[in-house]
């Protein structure tokens, strides 16, 4: 599992879980407020920071054989950790209000958490914690605009494969194509 599909994978468990308002809009990535047109409350899922466990290496985890046995490729997986950010916004004053929708948001992950219920997210995650959660709100950028910002951690892996070509027929001559040269070597008859 690519870390694009985790992301993928959390907005889907918060979408469908039902937790937030139906008029939510969900994505992937952090969105640019300048350019893009954003429809409040918004649920956003952004990497903050990526990192394979083993830089220099994949894990061999076993082989891969056709239906008559014949080991036709290697599986090996790619440890990483990821840490997200998962956001939602809202606007002050409007019907959603931020910290309901981040408990909301916190409740849908912590199912997933490796220290609490540790329901599986998907097969190839192997660890989640959730972080702490908080207003992240920046009246600078926009005095209406509210953000409640929740942390999690993600320990994935990534699935590779390999073929391999294996030996089908091997002719060999008869053995009356073949002499004793006396020194212990084998030569033409």
């Amino acid at each position: 599992m690519r870390p694009k599909e985790v992301i993928e994978e959390i907005v889907t468990a918060i979408r469908e879980s039902g937790a937030l308002p139906d008029n939510t809009n969900y994505v992937g990535y952090e969105p640019n407020i300048d350019t893009e047109p954003i429809k409040l409350p918004l649920l956003e899922v952004a990497t903050v920071s990526s990192a394979r466990i083993d830089e220099h290496n994949t894990d061999f985890q076993g082989v891969i054989e056709d239906d008559d046995g014949n080991t036709v490729g290697q599986v090996f997986h790619a440890l990483y950790n990821l840490t997200l950010e998962v956001n939602v916004w809202t606007a002050h004053g409007s019907q959603h209000d931020p910290d309901d929708l981040g408990d909301a948001v916190f409740s849908v992950l912590y199912q997933y958490d490796s220290s609490g219920p540790s329901v599986s997210l998907a097969d190839d995650v192997w660890r989640v914690r959730v972080g702490d959660g908080e207003p992240d709100n920046d009246f600078t950028t926009s005095p209406t605009l509210r953000r409640w910002s929740q942390e999690i951690d993600v320990w994935a892996y990534e699935t590779f494969t390999t073929d391999e070509d294996y030996l089908v027929n091997v002719e060999v001559p008869s053995s009356d194509g073949f002499t004793d040269t006396g020194d212990g070597g084998i030569g033409n008859a």
